[in-house]
């Protein structure tokens, strides 16, 4: 089964902030768009592994 998760993108300059509200505490940040998806599909994966 999947689910979707909603992600925040927030550029600060050349980096970008991440947030994925639905899932507290999973943040993290990336120097472009293309390495914050990354990052997000890294982050979201450790934290719903760890839950």
């Amino acid at each position: 089964m999947k689910y979707v998760y909603p992600v925040i993108f927030t550029p600060e300059g050349t980096d970008y902030n991440v947030v994925v509200p639905d899932l507290p505490g999973c943040v993290t940040f990336g120097k472009n768009l293309p390495d914050a998806i990354q990052m997000a599909r890294d982050a979201m994966s450790m934290w719903l592994c760890d839950a």
